[in-house]
């Protein structure tokens, strides 16, 4: 009896060797980041992808400074306390999701992070962080590419606006002018002098007295003759 329970702690010291073996080559690939940490907020092990994301060093994870309480903002780890403790105590594990981390500079960083428990009570467990930070400054640079296309369509549209009323100025001031009758010369003061600070309407207007003055030439020199 006694034999076989020795028989089966070696069997289980081998697995949990075996298993330590795993993470512990998990850990140490620097592919993506890696730490373990238990539910006091202490970062046990990391990787150099992980201490590399967060800014610290080998002295500062050896040294008790890394813990995933003080790294993570106020605002998602009211959210970690709230919603994901509970689900990884009920579930083992959790699915990636996006937070921030504080770097030790004080700035953020931006992961994709998934964790996975060690035991029932999860009292441990292990998590993988992907560094978002390229992807986030691809996204706010296509927003902002987004942003100058509209402001640049909207300011084509305007330009357009005012180069089809521009045009159109002529031919509104000639059929305003037009249909006035010759016994009535105050309209046409009255309409040459509203568009008189117009250069567009001006210049269309000068052009009309002009061509009329020719038309009426002919007719007043008649009249001359005619009194003579």
């Amino acid at each position: 009896m006694l034999q076989a329970d020795l028989r089966s702690l070696a069997t289980l010291h081998r697995e949990l060797e075996a298993r330590e073996t795993k993470i512990r080559r998990l850990v140490e690939v620097d592919i993506i980041g890696c730490f373990t940490w238990d539910l006091e907020g202490q970062i046990i092990e990391a990787n150099d992808a992980f201490l590399h994301m967060v800014g610290y060093d080998r002295e500062d994870l050896a040294t008790g400074r890394l813990n995933w309480l003080d790294l993570t903002p106020a605002e998602w780890l009211d959210r970690d306390v709230r919603q994901f403790l509970p689900e990884l105590k009920l579930s083992g594990k959790l699915q990636p999701f996006e937070k921030e981390y504080f770097r030790k500079d004080g700035t953020r960083v931006p992961v994709l992070i998934g964790i996975a428990g060690f035991d029932k009570q999860c009292s441990q467990g292990v998590a993988f962080a992907l560094d978002l930070t390229k992807r986030k400054r691809a996204e706010a640079d296509a927003r902002e590419s987004e942003r100058r296309y509209r402001e640049l369509q909207m300011e084509l549209a305007h330009a357009n606006r005012v180069a089809t009323m521009g045009s159109s100025r002529p031919r509104l001031l000639m059929k305003s002018i037009s249909p006035l009758p010759r016994s009535s010369p105050m309209p046409m003061r009255v309409c040459a002098g509203w568009a008189r600070d117009d250069p567009i309407w001006t210049k269309s207007s000068r052009r009309y007295a002009g061509l009329s003055g020719m038309a009426l030439a002919p007719a007043r020199l008649s009249v001359a003759s005619g009194r003579s």
